[in-house]
């Protein structure tokens, strides 16, 4: 299939939006007191906005915005759009991106980072807006660091170096005999598997532009502490008490990030050992045969196979292009971009939906969550 016509489709929608959205979890944009009403009330109040098919947000007085990690997304996908067309439309938007990023990093931290525009409360994370993460830090990076590696831009360099920086000082660490593990932020030590694979690809960036050893070292270890800790079946939980050890188990698409931050880490700093190689494709092996159906449908959170969520779809997309060089799956990031635009995609709002359900879709448009993320699908997904 020829997936140009949605990547234009989608990306003149995002344009004229001027690439402002709204999020699954802005409820907290909502203007009220917030930080008079404890932890509870903002926590269910997110989950509840988060969950309704339909989108209450305009009534609610939460506004479109932009959002630093769709930016960094975006930027990535126009950089890729560019290599395959040629075409300078895609250089163009990605130097706005780019820029747009440099002028708006998080405050307050070392170097440069980034944080989602919204106040995020969990039952283990109270995050203000912009709040710097090891997750929206890294993505932005993955696109600075291809549109360093299309123009040679400088400031791109000094960006990721700045990053690194952040990386390096400011996110807690966990350390034992296999390695080390990144806080996912700043505010508090904890371990999350894929958050702190993330950070370690910050550090890589910056030693393949400079060659900082300990940065490199660094890097190794942090894969190294999450190779240990995959599961006999080739999964991985989602995170671990720094304390006890005692992980949640959460099986969904941040499997398809551990895969690829660990192909990214040990491909770029030459330690691609075969106990590696065996946890990639054991990895992958299972994201196919457990995470996903034969017509390319993906499962939420194992056990559960509902709904269909368009993040998954993305990350799966994404994941069996980047990894499955061999194509030992038989393109199957085709089955599941070809299943999601059949289901899950607007041909009249040229727009992809949230979630799928068994008996209902919920059509909302979420700008970080779907859209930033199925352009890149789209774009690194061959033709």
């Amino acid at each position: 299939m020829n997936y140009y016509p949605y990547i234009h489709q989608l990306h003149s929608r995002l344009e004229k939006a001027k690439y402002k959205g709204y999020d699954p979890y802005d409820a907290l944009n909502m203007p009220l007191p917030w930080s008079r009403m404890g932890r509870i009330l903002p926590i269910l109040c997110i989950q509840i906005v988060k969950r309704l098919p339909w989108n209450l947000r305009p009534l609610l007085g939460i506004k479109k915005g932009y959002n630093p990690k769709a930016m960094g997304l975006l930027l990535h996908a126009c950089c890729v759009l560019y290599r395959k067309t040629g075409e300078n439309t895609w250089l163009n938007r990605a130097a706005f991106f780019f820029n747009w990023l440099l002028e708006n990093t998080s405050e307050g931290y070392p170097g440069l980072s980034w944080g989602y525009n919204f106040n995020w409360k969990s039952p283990i994370r109270d995050l203000p807006a912009y709040t710097p993460s090891a997750v929206v830090t890294a993505f932005v990076c993955r696109g600075i660091k291809a549109y360093y590696d299309l123009t040679g831009d400088q400031r791109a360099a000094q960006a990721l170096h700045a990053a690194a920086e952040f990386v390096h000082q400011a996110l807690p660490r966990v350390e034992d005999e296999t390695g080390i593990s990144f806080s996912y932020t700043p505010l508090q030590t904890e371990v999350c598997y894929n958050a702190s694979l993330l950070a370690a690809e910050v550090l890589w960036y910056s030693h393949s532009l400079q060659s900082r050893e300990e940065y490199a070292q660094l890097a190794a270890r942090a894969g190294s502490f999450v190779v240990h800790r995959q599961n006999r079946d080739g999964s991985w939980a989602y995170s671990e008490k720094p304390d006890t050890g005692e992980r949640r188990s959460q099986i969904d698409f941040h499997q398809g990030f551990v895969l690829e931050s660990i192909q990214i880490l040990y491909t770029g700093l030459g330690n691609f050992h075969p106990r590696v190689q065996q946890a990639i494709a054991a990895g992958l092996h299972f994201y196919r045969s457990y995470q996903f159906e034969s017509n390319g449908r993906p499962k939420y959170r194992l056990p559960k196979g509902y709904p269909a969520d368009i993040h998954h779809v993305a990350q799966g997309i994404l994941t069996f292009t980047r990894l499955d060089s061999q194509n030992r799956y038989l393109g199957y990031q085709h089955t599941i971009a070809n299943w999601a635009i059949k289901h899950m995609y607007s041909r009249r709002k040229n727009h992809f939906y949230y979630r799928k359900y068994w008996l209902y879709t919920n059509r909302i448009e979420y700008i970080r969550w779907g859209q930033s993320w199925m352009l890149l699908a789209l774009a690194e997904i061959d033709g």
